[in-house]
């Protein structure tokens, strides 16, 4: 259950301001059919966490321990860094893919195509691989994709423009900062210690 509490929130606030959250409120507004977003989302989350644990999984199974916290802890670093560095995310590749007949089917080929090595795919890899159990990290990920998620489904299109977007990229990025740095001082201490 310790990994569910760990990985909600790491994957709730890395999706935050992300692209697909553009794409949901694109989709709400062309689509108006909630529910068939809303089951493409879901089920676009739980294809795309079940390819990040897995690979995590498989990752922390072949690396040692104190190999693995390191890789983890930079992983998180590099994730802080795209997230405060990265390019901005913009609606112009997003309107460019729309042209499926269904709104479920656009909704669930797009999200699991442009979260495929996505910032929260790869913090779920290095939480799958560095927390002992990969369930809660499945539920905890494909919670974390939909909730971030939800309200740009809801909301629309109309307030796009009013997200404060550098703010949730600071605070995402801070978030994996802290936890990578975290995740070092603690090896740091352990081997101290």
């Amino acid at each position: 259950m310790e990994s569910l509490l760990i990985t909600l929130p790491a994957v709730l606030l890395a999706e935050l301001g992300d692209k697909t959250q553009l794409l949901i409120l694109y989709l709400a507004a062309r689509y108006r059919s909630p529910r068939a977003i809303l089951a493409g989302l879901v089920c676009g989350a739980a294809i795309n966490a079940g390819i990040a644990v897995a690979g995590g999984t498989l990752l922390g199974r072949f690396l040692p321990e104190g190999v693995l916290t390191n890789v983890v802890a930079i992983g998180f670093l590099l994730i802080a860094a795209w997230i405060l560095f990265g390019p901005e995310e913009d609606d112009e590749s997003i309107e460019q893919q729309t042209g499926f007949g269904s709104a479920f089917l656009a909704t669930l080929w797009l999200f699991v195509v442009m979260e495929m090595a996505d910032k929260t795919q790869l913090a779920t890899v290095a939480l799958a691989a560095g927390l002992p159990q990969p369930g809660w990290v499945y539920l905890g990920a494909v919670m974390g994709l939909i909730l971030a998620n939800l309200p740009a489904l809801w909301v629309g299109h109309r307030f796009a423009a009013r997200l404060p977007k550098r703010l949730l990229r600071y605070i995402s990025g801070g978030l994996f900062a802290v936890i990578g740095i975290g995740l070092l001082l603690g090896r740091i201490f352990d081997q101290l210690g």
